[in-house]
């Protein structure tokens, strides 16, 4: 690739992106309206827009966000939440083109198919239009994980650790880009390797000091509502829920890679043991997965599931699927998905809220890590249906008829 196609690509990819966000934005009604968790996230941004530094109660996260879209309402004059959506839409855009970029940079090319897999998948593509700091997180860690590949290890470490400033729940990915650019550059592990990589990356060391800091501090992970999120809890129920999306969303554009032939003996006993562990793990206790009166659709589909044992079995069809792709990506890198399942699942253990933005980053790394030679044949068909479903889902978001 030339230096001109070099540029252009990723210009391209975040023009097109930003476009079509826009356009998609400028039919959505209730632009004004705030959903959900918005009201205490623009209830923070504005009070830091007006000079109050007090934090709201229910916030649960470090400010890192909420000062981020203050400084841009103080350089523009604007508090609007009109104004706000379209910053969310400006760094949803800047998230498809670091997307890109890394996925260029893992694979070596540009595959447009990912990008489109990517930008409109039902579970994500409501969160581009919304004020949530999911979507800004995963840009951060995107910027994070290329910077590393790039062996920029210390701004990619400062990147990490501004993403803990905006959600804290990014450690364990934190700790997960570590390792991997040091299995990425370094693949004949031994102790002076590692004692040279340290040398160049000590800031994440850095910022591990940090986060356990910030833990004695504030006893507990989350800021405000702490007793909705304890943090220092085991839980199973999340790691569940994001192999059934993985199944449902993920699993169909692998479908003709999965080979039953290479199956042993260790991948049935895990299959009966993840069996075992989902029948007597898998529950939905959280008082917020409880709220809505049908205005949740993931807790309306957790009651669905729950409601008896055989809807229950059911739903492990889709993680069993999750469990056949991942016995295949296991097997084509072995490294990084034994680091992948190791820090994605601990990612998820503490969360008692069954909440699938938890899932952004890992799917993320799903698909950059185990998509090297493109989609099936069938993705056009799925990206058809993920596009229709993205539309209905931001419509009725919108139109305030539901929520994610």
């Amino acid at each position: 690739m030339n230096l001109k196609e070099s540029i252009s690509r990723p210009v391209n990819t975040f023009g097109y992106a930003l476009v079509i966000l826009l356009l998609v934005f400028f039919f959505l009604p209730a632009k004004n309206m705030l959903m959900v968790d918005e009201h205490v996230h623009y209830w923070q941004i504005i009070s830091f827009l007006t000079g109050d530094f007090k934090m709201n109660d229910k916030l649960t996260t470090l400010p890192g966000y909420h000062l981020m879209f203050a400084l841009f309402g103080v350089i523009f004059h604007n508090g609007s939440v009109v104004f706000f959506r379209i910053i969310s839409i400006f760094f949803a855009s800047l998230t498809i083109l670091m997307f890109s970029v890394v996925d260029n940079s893992v694979n070596g090319r540009t595959d447009y198919g990912k990008i489109l897999f990517f930008t409109f998948l039902p579970i994500l593509f409501p969160y581009y239009f919304l004020i949530y700091t999911d979507v800004f997180s995963m840009l951060l860690f995107l910027c994070s994980l290329y910077l590393g590949l790039k062996k920029h290890y210390q701004i990619s470490a400062v990147l990490g650790i501004l993403n803990m400033v905006v959600r804290q729940n990014t450690f364990f990915w934190f700790i997960f880009t570590f390792f991997l650019l040091f299995i990425t550059h370094y693949p004949i592990i031994n102790f002076q390797n590692l004692i040279n990589y340290l040398k160049k990356s000590w800031a994440f060391a850095f910022g591990v000091i940090l986060f356990i800091l910030f833990i004695f501090l504030n006893h507990g992970i989350a800021i405000g509502d702490k007793e909705m999120h304890p943090g220092a809890t085991f839980h199973l129920s999340n790691v569940f829920f994001f192999m059934a999306i993985t199944g449902v969303f993920i699993f169909p554009l692998k479908l003709e890679y999965i080979k039953f032939n290479y199956f042993k003996l260790h991948h049935y006993l895990i299959i009966i043991i993840t069996f075992v562990l989902y029948w007597f793990c898998f529950e939905a206790t959280h008082p917020y997965n409880f709220l809505g009166d049908g205005f949740f659709l993931r807790n309306e589909f957790l009651s669905f599931i729950l409601q008896n044992e055989i809807t229950k079995g059911l739903f492990f069809i889709p993680i069993l699927a999750a469990l056949l792709l991942f016995f295949r990506l296991y097997q084509d890198n072995p490294r990084v998905f034994s680091l992948y399942f190791l820090f994605g699942t601990l990612s998820l253990i503490p969360s008692w809220l069954i909440e699938q933005r938890y899932y952004f980053i890992h799917l993320i790394i799903l698909v950059i890590y185990g998509y090297r030679e493109g989609f099936s044949k069938y993705s056009i068909v799925i990206l058809l249906i993920y596009f229709m479903s993205s539309l209905f889902l931001v419509y009725g978001i919108f139109t305030n008829s539901f929520f994610l």
